[in-house]
């Protein structure tokens, strides 16, 4: 089996952003690329993870198992890399950070870009979107965060 991360990558974005589009501009590639690395990835598990429709893309129940155990895998590793990168006293982690349209342009990607240059083991992640969309995003971090299953509704 010859699985490329950037393919789970891709998988997990589609999932978090609801849809092929919004992965393909959020991950900055075209929507063509997305899908056909999805579509390999489908190919080499041997089952449908999404269910593709003219309104999106829902996971099946295999793409929800899958997507489930894909992040606990992405978790461990990035404990690992975290773990080496502690042992030479570098800052590491990761930043989430939305952002409402009117605020994607401006003196923000510049300062974002400064931040990045100055600590470059800290990743920083972006998602542009109505305030609906991002605690969505909060939302599936915390359910993430909870191992998959959400005992309480978050209210924001």
């Amino acid at each position: 089996m010859e699985i490329e991360l950037r393919q789970l990558r891709y998988f997990m974005a589609v999932a978090d952003h609801g849809g092929m589009r919004r992965a393909a501009d959020a991950l900055g590639v075209l929507h063509g690329t997305l899908s056909h690395r999805l579509r390999d990835l489908e190919e080499e598990v041997g089952v449908a993870l999404f269910f593709r429709s003219n309104k999106g893309v829902k996971l099946t129940k295999a793409g929800q198992d899958f997507l489930r155990r894909i992040r606990r895998v992405f978790n461990e590793m990035q404990e690992a890399f975290d773990q080496v990168y502690a042992e030479g006293d570098v800052e590491t982690g990761e930043v989430s950070i939305g952002l409402f349209s009117s605020l994607a342009s401006g003196f923000l990607p510049e300062l974002l870009s400064e931040y990045k240059h100055e600590n470059p083991s800290i990743r920083l992640r972006y998602s542009q979107g109505s305030a609906l969309s991002h605690i969505g995003e909060i939302r599936s971090l915390y359910d993430n965060r909870q191992g998959g299953s959400r005992e309480r509704e978050i209210g924001v």
